[in-house]
């Protein structure tokens, strides 16, 4: 052998020592990795980037598998894979025997890698707390999540355990927390984690703390009013760049340069938005404001799967899914029905006979009843809400399988979910419906497509990003666990966890699984749910017909066609298929009109200031209160639902028509009834804002003053309107004034638009703001409560306003001490339009007797007493034309009673909305509510909690402490 040759092999024996060297000591791990015996803290990946999975399982994606392969890992990025991919020398080997490789999963929206805030004291209040700064508001829009990233923050890894490699990550806050960036879930600075920053801006129905927007209907507000104003300065702006001659310059706003992006349509809003009616109000302002929305974190989805798959937006379902956490009571052995404890027995069908209604009659009311013969039967009670909450939790376990089934592609997300329990509540939902292969899309390709990453992430394919998760076994085994993790080819790895001695390996429970084939069938008061839309047809055969305008018409028949009234009269006949309605010794009325209501709205009061307008309650109508199927049942068809009396002006109302069943808020508006808003007077705003928060007004002559000055703001906004359509033909550079849609709603109100509805009690008072709207022009005024009306009777005559008055309350406080049951038929008498009103969840049931006090304090004609509650509230909603009173043409909302609705015997039989029986005595199941608590406890809610005051909700902490609560 030569010396060159002799060379030559010297060097190669060096080089294959050398290599076999490097390659001892990255599979040791020694130097390079920190070893990892199941414990908390994943192993951090050896120095070299290459790594090899071979003979492993290779899930590449939903339906597309290698049954034995190998993924070779170089730099980050998927090198090679495939079922004979050669490894590399220089590549860390992992056996993958009995393993499975998944591409990571994403997550839809979490605060992963953001340290959560320390709790600390009750914030101090402000100055101003109806205007307070943006901060302390939770208005931060301009914040960037890129800046709060904690790499090492424990809440990283718990989610990259749990088979998460990349998140949308956004800021901890309230309202408007900041922007949210896509996250990579490993790396060593905020700057590796980052793979899209400014990615969404994040926002959520989440209040301010005793500051506004302290409510939902004020955050809806507040995002209208920001919205707007940002794109008036944007185009201001615009106008600025483009030719800023002889025009001021813009001011820079932080706040309102940050929803430039959603102007413009280029990034969208991540709403947080657990709920049905938290979606629909997330879309309401989308389809108002026109900016690309959404949403994350969706619980209770199986009320708007058509609106999700017609809208067709990004969508992440929540993994917080409920459980029952309670101990298990023993069962009563006492009660027939009495069985073992637990979520398998409450799902079942009761079959005692001795329970009220057939339980296996096709189509019942009663299936799965739970009444009780006796109000002593506390167990049966506690066991019949467990019973239903049973059912409640299973909707959520049924949701991602009943949206697939509809066709509504989604991703998930972890936000608020406990990092234990993600896996097993992904396995709930496969175990409840959802296909393996369609989980897997939502946890990979779905979600990659929805947050425009699929080019390089949600599949185990050569050239993408290396995110993968490495399992022992399918993923959706309960045996199965993380054993590794790459993020951006990064290793973590989990040692396998031992089940303890004795015990058997977690499952999950077997009575929280349904049969895969069930359909959403979310409580048996659903099975009563009628379309809102719905126009029915009937006919009322030979009751006797309290028309209300047009006298008593006995043995008389009532025609119903498309919800109207079509006629009125005896002998007639409908069309074959018409369901006909045997009045016989009964009496037909036109349904009860309430007009002072505070039910069916999450928010009451936007207590925080006491001028708010721009606050509309229609924005949190409730579907789900079952206080409106309680109202069905005393006969009434529509209920004017106001906002509170805590402020001098308080917000817009909303008339609803009780079509309960519905779902959709839109679906309880009467379509066209005017606009109507919330003035008070008196004690209300002046102990609110006076003696609560220190602001103006604090006396009966301040609420005068705030008034004047509100009013004469909107007359200078609109005068200012005015100026600049007029001076903006001619000059290009005039400046309009601010938008605000506070005194936009001022400024209808002067422009008569609106009708004020005023809650006051003092006859000085309410001469004051007559005085007030002569000066300002307003003629449209209705008073409510009105207590010391009958003082000034021909005064509200001749002015034109009308009153809504208690039967005979008074008393209650100093302010009211002093009237009369007389004061509804002295005001009648004297030509001002009147109506009896509840402003309680309970008075509303029986407004038939309220209105029969006036027969006896006051001597009112059957017919007037009975458009006290019709045709007067009618017109003080400016719906007359429309309800409140049986004639030809108009709708056909109607209440049957067993006896003349004057008399202490008379029940309500029948309830209708629009010629569709909303309430039928004969055929009333036990529980109608249309959404059940999964947590409430039976003592909660079994214990009726007074709701006299309504008209304060959510102010009742500004005076606990005074009071010693």
């Amino acid at each position: 052998m030569d010396r060159t040759s002799r060379t030559r092999l010297v060097f190669s024996a060096r080089r294959a020592a050398f290599i076999a060297l490097l390659a001892s000591v990255a599979l040791s791990g020694v130097a390079f990795a920190q070893e990892n015996n199941g414990g908390d803290e994943p192993a951090v990946g050896a120095v070299t980037r290459v790594f090899a999975i071979r003979n492993a399982r290779i899930v590449q994606g939903p339906g597309k598998v290698i049954q034995r392969g190998t993924v070779v890992i170089r730099n980050g990025v998927i090198e090679a894979v495939g079922a004979s991919v050669p490894i590399p020398y220089d590549a860390r080997v992992i056996e993958g025997d009995s393993m499975v490789v998944y591409a990571g999963f994403i997550d839809g929206l979490s605060h992963a890698g953001i340290p959560k805030p320390p709790k600390g004291e009750e914030p101090k209040r402000v100055p101003h707390p109806g205007d307070p700064p943006y901060d302390r508001a939770g208005i931060q829009p301009q914040r960037d999540v890129r800046t709060m990233l904690v790499p090492d923050d424990s809440s990283v890894d718990s989610l990259r355990m749990a088979g998460f490699t990349v998140a949308q990550v956004v800021p901890y806050g309230d309202m408007l927390p900041g922007s949210g960036a896509i996250v990579a879930l490993g790396g060593t600075t905020p700057g590796e984690m980052v793979i899209r920053g400014d990615a969404s801006l994040f926002a959520q129905f989440a209040p301010a703390q005793d500051v506004y927007p302290a409510t939902t209907m004020a955050i809806m507000a507040k995002w209208r009013q920001m919205y707007r104003e940002a794109e008036q300065r944007k185009s201001l702006g615009s106008t600025y760049a483009e030719s800023p001659g002889g025009m001021e310059r813009p001011k820079f706003d932080p706040v309102l340069q940050a929803f430039f992006p959603e102007i413009d349509g280029k990034r969208p809003v991540l709403f947080r938005a657990e709920s049905a009616l938290e979606v629909r109000r997330a879309f309401r302002l989308q389809t108002d404001l026109k900016f690309p929305i959404m949403i994350a974190g969706l619980k209770e989805g199986w009320d708007i799967a058509p609106e999700l798959k017609s809208r067709n937006v990004p969508l992440f379902l929540s993994l917080d899914l409920p459980r029952d956490r309670s101990k298990a009571a023993p069962a009563d052995s006492s009660r027939k029905d009495s069985s073992k404890a637990g979520a398998d027995s409450a799902l079942r069908v009761s079959t005692d006979s001795s329970r009220i209604g057939d339980p296996n009659r096709q189509n019942s009311f009663f299936i799965n009843d739970t009444r009780i013969l006796t109000y002593k039967d506390v167990a049966g009670e506690r066991q019949g809400l467990k019973r239903r909450q049973a059912m409640s939790r299973r909707q959520y376990y049924l949701t991602a399988a009943g949206l697939h089934r509809q066709g509504v592609r989604f991703g998930f997300s972890t936000f608020g979910a406990r990092a234990d329990e993600i896996r097993d509540n992904i396995r709930l939902l496969v175990a409840n419906g959802l296909p393996e292969d369609d989980a897997l899309a939502a946890l990979t390709t779905d979600a990659a497509r929805m947050l425009g990453l699929e080019k390089n992430l949600g599949t185990v394919e050569q050239g993408k990003t290396a995110n993968l998760l490495v399992t022992n076994g399918n993923y959706f085994d309960a045996k199965s666990q993380t054993r590794y993790v790459f993020v951006d080819g990064r290793m973590y790895e989990y040692g396998a966890k031992p089940a303890p001695k004795g015990e058997a390996p977690k499952t999950l429970d077997s009575s929280l699984i349904v049969a895969t084939g069930d359909t959403l069938r979310p409580n048996p008061a659903l099975m009563n749910r009628r379309d809102a839309g719905k126009r029915g047809n009937l006919l009322i055969r030979n009751g006797t017909v309290l028309t209300v305008t047009r006298g008593t018409l006995e043995r008389t028949d009532v025609l119903v066609r498309n919800g109207k009234i079509e006629r009125i009269g005896q002998g007639l006949s409908a069309p074959a298929g018409t369901d006909t309605i045997d009045a016989t010794g009964m009496f037909v009325m036109p349904g009860i009109i309430d007009a002072h209501s505070h039910i069916a709205i999450d928010d009451v009061n936007e207590w925080t200031n006491p001028v708010t307008p721009e606050v509309w309650v229609g924005d949190v109508v409730d579907p789900y209160d079952i206080s409106i199927y309680h109202a069905l049942a005393g006969g009434v068809t529509t209920s004017h639902v106001m906002h509170g009396s805590a402020n001098v002006i308080g917000g817009e109302c909303e008339t609803i028509k009780h079509r309960y069943g519905t779902v959709d808020p839109e679906g309880l508006v009467m379509e066209g009834a005017p606009r109507t808003i919330k003035f008070a007077l008196g004690e209300n705003p002046t102990r609110v804002h006076g003696r609560g928060f220190g602001v103006h007004p604090s006396t009966r002559m301040g609420v005068e003053d705030v008034l004047r000055q509100s009013l004469t703001q909107a007359k200078r906004y609109m005068e200012a309107q005015g100026r600049y359509e007029k001076d903006g033909k001619k000059d290009p550079h005039a400046t309009p004034p601010r938008y605000d849609l506070r005194m936009e709603t001022l400024a209808a109100i002067l422009r008569g638009e609106i009708i004020v509805h005023c809650h006051s009690y003092r006859a000085d008072e309410i001469v004051m703001l007559m005085n007030v709207f002569r000066d300002f022009g307003i003629k449209r005024l209705v008073f409510q409560h009105v207590n010391e009306g009958f003082k000034i009777a021909p005064e509200l005559a001749q002015f034109g306003a009308m009153a809504s008055v208690f039967a005979d309350w008074w008393a209650y406080k100093l302010e009211v001490y002093y009237s009369t049951a007389y004061n509804a038929s002295i005001l009648t008498r004297n030509g001002v339009t009147t109506s009896i009103n509840s402003d309680s969840p309970e008075l509303d049931r029986h407004l038939y007797h309220e209105a029969a006090k006036t027969r006896k304090y006051g001597g009112l004609t059957e017919d007037e007493a009975l458009a006290l509650i019709t045709i007067n509230p009618a017109k003080e909603l400016g719906i007359d034309d429309r309800v409140g009173s049986l004639e030809v043409g108009k709708e056909a909302d109607i209440a049957i009673f067993s006896a003349h609705p004057l008399s202490i015997y008379a029940v309500p039989q029948k309830t209708i909305v629009d010629g569709v029986v909303r309430f039928d005595r004969a055929n009333d199941p036990d529980d109608m509510r249309l959404n059940i608590d999964t947590k409430t406890s039976v003592e909660t809610a079994t214990i009726y909690h007074g709701e006299a005051d309504r008209c304060m909700h959510g102010t009742e902490k500004l005076f606990n402490a005074s009071r010693g609560h």
